[in-house]
């Protein structure tokens, strides 16, 4: 990648940006060296990386690095044989290999829920043995411990002996009167690794003992007594000793080190990689980036991208190239955020490639470009004495040699600098060559011939930045499709300009500038008359959509009132005709006891009444249609039913013929369900899906409760909405929910909580920790909504 490129877009801030959130020395190292890597497959697996380390600290919590020093040299020397490291190189190697072994431990806890990460850990070896020699050797402040070798500790205790021995007989010199007049202070102090006592100076022939010192005024010897040079003597020998105990215990630490440093060296580098991931999550929490789509088709839609190194109320852009024209020309006032627009694109395209999440909204996309040019800003060369023009024409050189369709070229004040026809010429010559050779290119300019260009060139697209002219201020939003007006005119006559003087300046316009900024000024008119009709169709449509739903909705109850008629007009005419049937033969019975009608006689009667009855029940047909009584009547005990309202399959356990209902088992569910209300199905298939969940409730014949699970089951959704609600409010609301959602035997139940500043989720995370019948959870994959969504899964 182009290290003008990189300087200009100044992307080392955003290293040291990153730098602030590693915690190891190898880390930083990596921070300095990162460059935009072109290899599409590898850059996809940094994104993803990026984007599994922020779901481990949103749901996990943070990993257990701590700060860690480089540690190459110390494992470079270890390798020599004879090389002996001092207790405080070691410690700093110990520190490393625990932070690698807890780290590791916290990682594989989660096992395969973040695959890129994991194999970033199966590099990290852990050195347990070598790690517990350390730890038994030598003491947190350094020290090598009595208990590195048995040598060692009888040793040390021979010293302590010795010392009270040499501090008793002191003790009793001190204390003797013989000396009193003798001894400046009644104290004992150590001169030369050797135990003496001051003593007066004009006093010294009246005390036997060799001087070791004096003080700074000559006034006080240090005098070691003569009695106790042996004892002294014995104490420098064990001291020795000591330390040449201390050598070979660190000698022996050393030679361990250095028969594993190639696989500590390893883990080490890993451990960075890591850390460097950590780093790079944190930063994107910070800026509130997302993981950008990625394409290699060189195509560029940032949606609300804001520059990552401007702070304050930064005012988001939305830009796009590459799709529908690949060079994008954009016009408008100074200060108007041009060359911002421009350093967006770009910074924002090299930390994609880096790894880094970008500071823009959900479904923004970013092509993997091989190369990026900048040519943005004065870059006047004053040690080539080369003119600001001449500058800029010497990188365009190289520009028009390198680029290629895998480039993104930023180019700002393309023609300044020079004769404003000559620029605008030279300008429209290079992007005529941009454009052949298939260059991605996003440009500022002043040129309005320019703005003419882009209209009639076929893939150059005009913009611009957003100017209120009530104000006089920039609104730095980006229009695609228009060029900017120039504004100078209406910005002086507000600032007191006389209007004669502009007329004058008016003037002496070009007949083809006034009629250019009449055709923009046209445009601009015709576009907000344009966006005002669509906003009104819009809404009409909206509207349309709304009575379409309401006629459907009431057109159903209709439907729903009609069958409910027929229904119930075919049972009446069903008890009719039995009463009748009824009525029809006690008639005929008693008239055969009165001996009235004959044998014959009662046949053609009962001949008469079945004809009656038959033409009632095809009358009584046609209440309801034939394949709706056909179900009714076929459906029998042990048949599989479809439940048409509820749209819920399941078994006929019993039939009540009086209330013509039957009993259906769904699952762990009996309910009671009209006889009208089913459908006879082939036998129920096993599901394998886990989108449907399951319910289940004691069945309670036509009870209460029957009908409160049916009304929440028809109308449940496995998706909660809290977004912008206070947190009080947010956790009444969760509650209920979750409470129906295990009550009706939902799972899993998404819960929306949105991205902001992180305290919904958190909120979310503690009541789902102590929620009993919450099994499990999870943040949201990209597609299910990333770390803006919290999904729970319900004990069964």
């Amino acid at each position: 990648m182009n290290k003008h490129t990189l300087s200009v877009l100044k992307f080392s801030k955003i290293k040291k940006m990153l730098i602030k959130y590693t915690v190891s020395a190898i880390a930083e190292e990596i921070v300095n060296k990162i460059k935009p890597e072109i290899n599409f497959e590898t850059i996809v697996a940094s994104q993803k990386e990026t984007t599994e380390m922020r779901e481990i600290l949103a749901f996990e919590g943070s990993p257990p690095f701590s700060r860690t020093e480089d540690i190459r040299d110390e494992l470079k020397k270890s390798k020599i044989v004879g090389t002996i490291l001092d207790t405080v190189k070691i410690l700093k190697i110990l520190k490393v290999l625990k932070n690698s072994r807890l780290v590791k431990k916290y990682f594989l806890k989660l096992k395969d829920k973040y695959p890129l990460i994991k194999r970033r850990l199966e590099k990290i070896k852990i050195f347990k043995d070598l790690e517990e020699e350390i730890n038994y050797c030598i003491g947190e402040n350094a020290e090598v411990l009595n208990r590195a070798s048995s040598e060692l500790k009888k040793i040390r205790k021979e010293i302590i002996k010795k010392e009270q021995n040499i501090k008793n007989k002191l003790d009793k010199i001190i204390k003797s009167p013989h000396f009193s007049d003798v001894i400046q202070d009644p104290i004992v102090t150590i001169r030369q690794d050797r135990y003496v006592i001051p003593i007066k100076q004009g006093r010294k022939t009246k005390f036997p003992g060799i001087i070791h010192d004096k003080s700074d005024s000559g006034a006080t010897l240090f005098i070691e007594p003569f009695e106790l040079v042996e004892l002294n003597n014995g104490l420098r020998q064990l001291i020795k000793d000591e330390q040449r105990e201390i050598l070979k215990i660190l000698q022996k630490i050393t030679a361990h080190i250095g028969e594993k440093a190639e696989g500590i060296y390893n883990s080490y580098l890993s451990l960075g990689e890591v850390d460097f991931i950590y780093a790079r999550a944190l930063l994107a929490d910070k800026m509130n980036a997302i993981e950008p789509n990625l394409n290699q088709k060189g195509f560029v839609n940032l949606i609300q991208a804001r520059h990552p190194l401007l702070s304050g109320n930064v005012v988001s852009i939305n830009i796009n190239v590459g799709k529908e024209f690949d060079i994008l020309l954009i016009t408008g006032p100074n200060t108007g955020g041009k060359t911002v627009a421009l350093k967006t694109v770009g910074l924002l395209a090299v930390m994609a490639q880096c790894g880094l999440h970008i500071p823009a909204v959900k479904d923004s996309e970013i092509a993997v470009f091989q190369k990026i040019f900048c040519d943005i800003g004065d870059e006047q060369n004053i040690e080539q004495s080369l003119s600001t023009f001449s500058s800029h024409m010497k990188y365009i050189v190289q520009i028009l040699e390198e680029a290629d369709s895998n480039s993104l070229v930023l180019l700002d004040e393309l023609g300044a600098g020079t004769d404003p026809t000559e620029g605008a010429a030279l300008s429209m010559a290079l992007l005529d060559t941009l454009k052949q050779q298939k260059v991605k290119v996003v440009a500022s300019t002043h040129h309005d011939t320019l703005k003419t260009y882009a209209y009639l060139t076929e893939g150059v697209c005009n913009a611009r930045v957003e100017f209120d002219e009530k104000t006089l201020e920039p609104t730095y939003q980006i229009s695609i499709g228009l060029p900017g007006r120039s504004c100078a005119f209406i910005i002086a006559q507000r600032l007191g300009l006389s209007s004669e003087v502009i007329s004058k300046a008016q003037n002496f316009l070009s007949r083809e500038k006034i009629k250019a900024d009449n055709l923009i000024k046209k445009i601009e008119q015709d576009k907000k008359i344009i966006e005002k009709k669509k906003e009104q169709t819009e809404k009409i449509e909206e509207k349309s959509y709304k009575i379409k739903d309401k006629l459907t909705e009431e057109l159903g109850k209709v439907e729903n009132d009609k069958k409910e008629i027929m229904l119930k007009a075919y049972q009446r005419a069903e008890e009719i005709i039995k009463q009748t049937q009824d009525r029809a033969n006690n008639i005929i019975n008693n008239l055969k006891k009165k001996k009235i009608l004959d044998k014959q006689s009662s046949k053609n009667i009962i001949s008469e009444i079945r004809e009656i009855d038959r033409k009632l029940k095809d009358e009584t047909l046609k209440l309801k249609p034939k394949k709706e009584l056909d179900k009714g009547r076929k459906i029998k005990k042990g048949d599989y039913v479809l439940i048409k309202n509820l749209k819920k399959k399941g078994e006929v356990i019993s039939i009540f013929s009086k209330t013509k209902k039957c009993k259906v088992q769904i699952d762990n569910m009996k309910i009671l369900v009209p006889i009208f209300d089913l459908e006879r199905i082939n036998k129920l298939e096993k599901s394998n899906e886990n989108t449907n969940p399951v319910y289940s409730i004691p069945y309670e014949e036509a009870g209460e409760r029957d009908n409160l699970f049916l009304s929440k089951m028809k109308y449940f959704k496995n998706q909660l909405s809290i977004r912008q609600l206070k947190v009080e409010e947010a956790q009444i609301k969760l509650e209920k929910y979750l409470d129906d959602a295990y009550y009706l035997g939902v799972s899993p139940v998404y819960i929306i909580h949105g991205k902001g500043k992180g305290i919904l989720r958190e909120e979310v995370k503690k009541m789902l920790s102590v929620i009993p019948y919450i099994e499990s959870f999870r943040i949201g994959n990209p597609s299910e909504g990333g770390i803006g969504v919290t999904i729970a899964y319900l004990k069964k």
